[in-house]
């Protein structure tokens, strides 16, 4: 609600100034975007939260449907022969995909992404992938908030009320309370 009511005050002030131009009028539409997000994942945080009751079960019908066949090649073996080493392969595909979708780059928007890379580590790129590399390493939110406190903080000077901080504050939230 904090992020949500950050938002709703941003947008609050640039409707104030009266005569926007291009940038403010960007800004805005920018603002909008992440409060309709924010305003996505509360809704989805509320409906989770309340309690699930099944409908009653539907007789099922049952109906006959002719089994598919499919085509045969008569090249290619139609038994798939399973040994440990095809069990464990698949099992470290799964692994390889299970590591993208933990992957904390895929939480953090374009927009985000440069706003964060531009004012918090000037523009310096590999500083922002270290970090990346570095959360996607903790285990909780406060660890890595803690970590942002420890290393990054005094290093490139951030200020506790810069936007690109809370916006990434906010990503650390999302992230971690996912997994």
């Amino acid at each position: 609600m904090q992020r949500i009511s950050f938002l709703l005050q941003k947008i609050g002030q640039l409707a104030e100034n009266g005569d926007s131009n291009t940038i403010e009028t960007d800004l805005m539409m920018d603002y909008t975007r992440q409060l309709y997000a924010e305003l996505i994942e509360y809704r989805s945080k509320i409906a989770a939260d309340k309690t699930f009751t099944p409908e009653p079960a539907i007789e099922q019908q049952t109906h006959y449907y002719p089994p598919v066949t499919a085509p045969v090649n008569e090249n290619k073996p139609t038994i798939i022969e399973l040994t440990v080493e095809n069990i464990a392969s698949n099992a470290s595909k799964r692994e390889d995909e299970e590591d993208e979708e933990t992957d904390i780059r895929t939480t953090i928007g374009i927009n985000d992404k440069y706003q964060i890379i531009s004012e918090l580590f000037g523009n310096n790129k590999p500083a922002y992938e270290a970090m990346i590399d570095q959360l996607n390493s903790l285990d909780t939110e406060l660890e890595a908030l803690e970590w942002l406190q420890d290393n990054l903080y005094f290093e490139y000077s951030w200020r506790e009320d810069s936007e690109a901080l809370m916006i990434l504050h906010g990503i650390l939230h999302r992230y971690y309370s996912g997994n």
